[in-house]
């Protein structure tokens, strides 16, 4: 998000099941371990359209999880700035996703523009929604993950001036908890863990562009 000029959330395409969208993994004396928003989402369903189920107690078992493993971290003092997201009840997956984000924005100091893909009008799948997305936005470069090489038709993309970049991450490593340090978890874990420093280690970790 930090090196764009507009983020586009795809909030009309459908749920993934076990994928990033209702969970993410945080760091315990055990390893890493998953916090999800259990979720009602019959099959075809739009992120947008996705229901928590809140006859689970979730949000009080992710705050016991956070609160058991991050108390001691330095910049602890973070997570009360995300205590309103889990102090209502939240009908809707894309709204707490939506709320969890733009609290990491305000502390990091994010100000990319966001749109969302359901305001575009656009009904095209896959790698045609991507292009017309791009279209719609009026963007000259698409910045994609390694992934996207599998399914993006390049030559279209080309026929519209349009540049597609594949960033290839390598993870940073940070201060952390319980040992041997764990890539890929939940920002928060960055956030708890180096505080102002988060939104620096991010803008400088190292990118290959393809």
């Amino acid at each position: 998000m930090m090196h764009s000029d507009v983020f586009v959330v795809l909030d009309d395409v459908q749920y993934e099941r076990r994928g990033w969208q209702n969970r993410n993994r945080i760091r315990t004396d055990r390893g890493a371990a998953w916090l999800t928003v259990p979720v009602t989402a019959p099959y075809g369903t739009p992120i947008s359209g996705v229901e928590i189920d809140n006859s689970k107690p979730w949000a009080r078992s992710h705050k016991k999880s956070v609160e058991a493993n991050y108390a001691r971290c330095e910049f602890f003092k973070y997570w009360s700035e995300f205590a309103p997201c889990y102090e209502k009840t939240t009908e809707r997956l894309l709204d707490i996703d939506m709320e969890t984000i733009e609290v990491f924005r305000r502390i990091l100091g994010i100000n990319t523009k966001m749109v969302f893909s359901s305001e575009l009008g656009i009904t095209r799948k896959k790698s045609d929604l991507i292009l017309d997305v791009c279209r719609a936005v009026g963007a000259d470069t698409y910045i994609s993950g390694a992934i996207g090489s599998d399914y993006l038709k390049m030559g279209d993309f080309e026929e519209h001036g349009i540049t597609v970049k594949f960033q290839h991450v390598r993870h940073p490593e940070y201060r952390q908890n319980f040992g041997e340090f764990i890539p890929n978890l939940s920002a928060l874990d960055l956030l708890l863990n180096e505080g102002p420093d988060a939104g620096r280690i991010i803008r400088d970790t190292e990118i290959e562009w393809k």
